[in-house]
């Protein structure tokens, strides 16, 4: 079981995690506008909800398990928050009977301790035209790839002493990631990865504040994400029943 308050508070701490965090977001609105989106399910916020950068939504329903960042939300007409670990509150979810068009699961998958409950309670709130976007910590990114070419790690798939810390399970490659969704009965209709990374957050975080790179290379370096997309940072999956 994970500790949420633990989690929340070395979250805050997580050096570049901020960096991350706006190019993550901003896949997701990129992938976003492509489909239908009048009611948005957002499954972990962090201090970063979606109303923040996108209004264009009748219903965004936020299921949010730290304390910290539930509170953080704030009260607005068209925004439903529930507080909980989304396994446990789905039924609070199917409750409101609202048809999603869009389901967001923003970086937890390969946090949680079962990613089969997980998306079997995602797949109870779908109907045959949801969308579910998934995004997660990649096995093969850039950073690992040198981590493992160093002789730091033996396997790309070695949990990390960020992982620890952050109480991640795994990173998955993007075959893996696909296993996972088809296993719990959803079929992959789009793929990619967001931000191609060399270096460790710590590592990232010096080299901004040193000036030794610039939101000009970061730009950069998230466009390179189309042309390297096994290699990313995070890769995503867009599944549907």
């Amino acid at each position: 079981m994970r500790n949420i308050i633990d989690y929340q508070e070395k979250y805050l701490e997580e050096p570049f995690e901020n960096i991350q965090v706006y190019y993550r977001r901003k896949k997701v609105l990129e992938l976003l506008r492509k489909h239908r989106h009048n009611n948005i399910l957002e499954i972990g916020c962090g201090l970063e909800p979606l109303y923040k950068y996108f209004g264009n939504f009748d219903r965004l329903v936020i299921v949010e398990p730290a304390p910290v960042f539930f509170e953080a939300i704030e009260s607005r007409d068209n925004v439903i928050c529930v507080n909980g670990f989304f396994e446990e509150v789905v039924d609070q979810v199917t409750g409101l009977e609202i048809k999603f068009d869009y389901i967001i699961v923003g970086s937890l998958l390969h946090e949680v301790d079962d990613p089969q409950k997980l998306l079997r309670a995602i797949k109870s709130v779908c109907n045959k035209d949801t969308v579910v976007h998934i995004n997660v910590s990649n096995a093969y990114s850039m950073h690992r790839l040198l981590a493992k070419a160093m002789g730091i790690i033996e396997d790309v798939h070695d949990r990390s002493k960020m992982q620890k810390i952050m109480q991640r399970r795994c990173a998955y490659d993007l075959d893996e990631l696909k296993v996972e969704v088809i296993e719990a009965g959803f079929r992959v209709i789009d793929s990619g990865g967001v931000f191609v990374k060399f270096f460790t957050h710590e590592q990232m975080q010096k080299m901004l504040d040193q000036e030794i790179i610039n939101m000009q290379m970061l730009d950069g370096l998230y466009a390179l994400g189309e042309v390297f997309p096994e290699n990313c940072s995070e890769i995503y999956v867009q599944v549907m029943l």
